[in-house]
């Protein structure tokens, strides 16, 4: 069996985690999940501030 989680599941830990919503398998994956997604926030968060500084940036030398 094949899990795209973990492709190197064995077939009795597969047979494990189908019988059992809780095991470690799903579980890294919502992690990684959560991770991945809070990443990505915090990414355009940095970008959006990028962007602001640099139209200060080109506000100040406009003054200047």
């Amino acid at each position: 069996m094949f899990f795209p989680v973990n492709p190197d599941v064995s077939d009795k830990e597969s047979a494990s985690a189908l019988s059992d919503p809780n095991t470690q398998v799903f579980q890294q994956a919502l992690l990684f999940s959560a991770r991945n997604v809070q990443a990505q926030t915090v990414l355009q968060e940095v970008q959006s501030r990028h962007d602001d500084i640099v139209a200060i940036e080109r506000k100040v030398n406009d003054l200047a």
